[in-house]
């Protein structure tokens, strides 16, 4: 989450994290902190979300990728074959269609990928070129 969005938000005070983040560009940034545990409702469904707070642009044009984690909390099913992704908290789920486009009114040329490295405790932002 962009430093600038946690600052115009009615946001618990963030924790102090020891992360070391590689971004596209190869250069090193650190972190100001983390929300744990931040309420965040997809659908009719609300979970609790960890959000890393980063020093960079705001850009209401890109979603938040939620990662491993939120989809291990959410014990997701994901159908390949039929291209669904299905989220479960208790007796509540809800299914996405994945193969529905989603469009951006200004094009994109890059997408970023973020890896929790375990062992390490380094995140790392690879660019994926088209």
């Amino acid at each position: 989450m962009p430093y600038s969005f946690y600052k115009n938000l009615d946001l618990p005070p963030l924790q102090k994290i020891r992360m070391t983040l590689q971004m596209a560009d190869h250069s090193i940034t650190h972190p100001h902190g983390i929300i744990e545990d931040l309420l965040v409702k997809v659908g009719k469904i609300i979970f609790p979300v960890d959000f890393v707070v980063l020093d960079m642009k705001e850009d209401e044009e890109l979603p938040t990728i939620l990662g491993r984690p939120f989809l291990s909390t959410t014990r997701a099913l994901v159908d390949i074959y039929d291209s669904m992704l299905t989220l479960h908290v208790e007796d509540e789920e809800i299914t996405f269609e994945m193969n529905q486009k989603v469009s951006y009114d200004k094009p994109r040329d890059e997408v970023l990928r973020m890896n929790n490295m375990e062992g390490e405790n380094l995140n790392e932002i690879e660019e994926i070129e088209n």
